[in-house]
């Protein structure tokens, strides 16, 4: 694997596939664009023994079943598919020599890390940036279908912060499934609607760990900040983080989870409540890739444009061996 060693330190594993160009990988342009299709499982039926039933009859009577049939999915579903997607970084490697490029893709998925089917578009991607150890902000650009990386070599030691997010968008689901950036009161027999935004963080290492840029607060919405290094941190040892709601501590839950721990979707290694100051302490228990996120739900202000809003926070980085 032409991105394993790292210097000193390996994290061999979790490395997208489409990162290390191993096999074909399918975009897909949103965390809803797909559609469920019942009809090619509905097209059979047809009238069974008794009584002739003209044509209209039989298409009335398989227009009712099938609206029923998805009434039941979405209901079955719906909370799953509303569940959006997370975003996170997916960086080519976690630990650089002085001189490389980052580089990285941007995962819509809930298993970590992403098997590399499905990214966020890049039209919908918030302003997105890295922060040198001193706090020099580097830009980043797209290059290529859905892979991005630091326009400069990181040429500065010490530990780098990478600043992304996805734009607040409205879905709305229906009888035949999601509707894309369209608030409910849009769409015509709207079963219910969301309002959905994403912030990413990741931490990165040139040359070793250093600087204090890693517990920078950026000013998202909602963002998880850790009060030490994770890339000066070891197997076994404790990170604490602080959430934050729009500026001010917040209790959240928040998962933790490393590469290699599950590839079931939304599974993850721990599950913490931080207290009444925002504050929580994930046992890092293994090296590898870490991700940690947090979401904050609730109705929305205007019904008719939303039932509820979700907003979700990640922070991705690597425990070296």
């Amino acid at each position: 694997c032409r991105f394993r060693q790292c210097g000193q330190q390996s994290l061999g594993r979790g490395i997208s596939p489409y990162l290390l160009g191993e096999r074909q990988h399918q975009v897909v342009t949103g965390p809803f664009n797909r559609v469920f299709d019942l009809q090619t499982g509905l097209t059979g039926f047809g009238p069974g023994p008794g009584p002739v039933i003209n044509n209209q009859e039989i298409t009335m009577k398989r227009k009712a079943m099938m609206t029923g049939v998805m009434l039941l999915i979405c209901a079955i579903f719906g909370a799953m598919v509303l569940s959006a997607h997370d975003m996170w970084f997916e960086m080519n490697r976690y630990y650089l020599q002085s001189g490389e490029k980052a580089v990285f893709v941007f995962p819509s998925d809930h298993v970590f890390p992403s098997p590399g089917k499905e990214f966020v578009p890049d039209k919908y991607l918030t302003k997105t940036y890295a922060l040198d150890p001193k706090g020099k902000r580097i830009a980043v650009k797209r290059n290529g279908r859905d892979r991005y990386g630091s326009v400069s070599a990181l040429k500065s030691k010490g530990t780098y912060l990478f600043v992304s997010g996805k734009k607040g968008l409205f879905w709305t689901r229906t009888t035949e499934g999601m509707r894309e950036n369209v608030r409910k009161d849009a769409v015509e027999g709207a079963l219910k609607g969301i309002y959905s935004a994403k912030y990413a963080k990741a931490l990165v290492a040139v040359g070793g760990a250093g600087g204090g840029v890693y517990s920078r607060r950026i000013g998202h919405d909602l963002e998880i900040v850790p009060l030490a290094d994770p890339c000066a941190m070891k197997p076994g040892d404790e990170l604490k983080v602080c959430v934050y709601w729009k500026g001010k501590p917040f209790a959240a839950e928040i998962q933790a989870t490393s590469d290699g721990f599950s590839r079931e979707k939304n599974r993850f290694a721990q599950t913490v409540k931080a207290d009444a100051e925002g504050m929580a302490v994930i046992k890092l228990t293994n090296h590898g890739i870490w991700l940690i996120r947090t979401e904050k739900r609730g109705a929305y202000s205007v019904k008719k444009h939303a039932d509820e809003e979700m907003h979700a926070a990640t922070l991705v980085f690597g425990i070296a061996r």
